[in-house]
């Protein structure tokens, strides 16, 4: 299939490349709350005491739907 010139040459502005950059730490952002969040959650539970926390089968950022 033949690729569009204009599809290409638009993958390649400055406002494309800078939203991608922009999602690219906006998602690192997320990730280091969302680490900091479950380090909160298991100093909670074990200060109250509660079993309910358990660990994740995958860690944050390895797990299937986390963004690359």
């Amino acid at each position: 299939m033949k690729k569009d010139k204009n599809t290409a040459q638009l993958e390649n502005t400055s406002a494309i490349k800078g939203r991608s950059s922009e999602a690219c730490d906006l998602e690192r952002r997320r990730l280091e709350i969302v680490k900091e969040l479950e380090k909160l959650m298991r100093e909670y539970a074990k200060a109250t005491g509660d079993d309910k926390y358990t660990r994740r089968k995958f860690s944050v950022g390895k797990a299937p739907n986390d963004y690359e």
